[in-house]
């Protein structure tokens, strides 16, 4: 096979940029998550009212975890 040409290569660093601050992203996101159902699951507990948009919360937040998962695992650091 041969060598991708050179806007091939352009666009395939472009994309290995945009999947890398997707995951920076989700990794953050992850971390913050919980400041806010954890205070909305203290303040107003499980009701009828609040278990839809927590259940949202914990889904996004475990899709962040997921996703964010690989962040800095293979840094200049490691």
């Amino acid at each position: 096979m041969s060598a991708p040409t050179p806007p091939l290569r352009e666009l395939a660093r472009a994309l290995a940029d945009v999947v890398g601050v997707a995951e920076r992203l989700a990794f953050w996101a992850g971390i913050a998550l919980p400041c806010v159902h954890l205070p909305l699951l203290a303040l107003r507990g499980f009701s009828p009212e609040t278990m839809p948009l927590l259940a949202a919360l914990w889904t996004i937040h475990g899709v962040a975890l997921l996703a964010g998962r690989g962040h800095l695992s293979d840094g200049p650091n490691r």
